[in-house]
């Protein structure tokens, strides 16, 4: 039985969270692994100018990179993920997992600015 990755409620959406709680042992390792990003970027909010600031909150993926996330999050969702494709998407997943750390990063480095 392969388990079921990420069920994203919306596919346009960074970020979507775990829906098993028997989750793949990656999971740990990337959840750590981001957290202890999230803690190294902490200084990036005192010098993050606000017009970068604002072009990583802009950032969108392109449209055929969303389109294949939109089919791998179909599939999980499904359950009928390949091995090969449940690799690809969980790199997928920590990718906009790094993705939403920037933004939220960007995101204070505005409001510290706007304060």
């Amino acid at each position: 039985m392969r388990a079921q990755i990420v069920r994203r409620t919306s596919a346009r959406r960074y970020g979507a969270p775990l829906s098993h709680a028997r989750r793949p042992v990656w999971y740990n390792w990337s959840m750590n692994a981001t957290r202890i990003l999230d803690r190294f970027l902490d200084p990036v909010t005192q010098i993050l100018p606000a017009d970068t600031a604002q072009q990583i909150i802009d950032m969108h993926i392109d449209p055929q990179l969303q389109a294949r996330l939109d089919v791998l999050a179909e599939k999980a969702n499904q359950g009928t993920l390949s091995t090969e494709e449940h690799e690809e998407y969980a790199e997928y997943v920590a990718g906009l997992d790094l993705i939403a750390i920037f933004k939220m990063k960007a995101r204070a480095a505005l409001r510290r600015q706007m304060s």
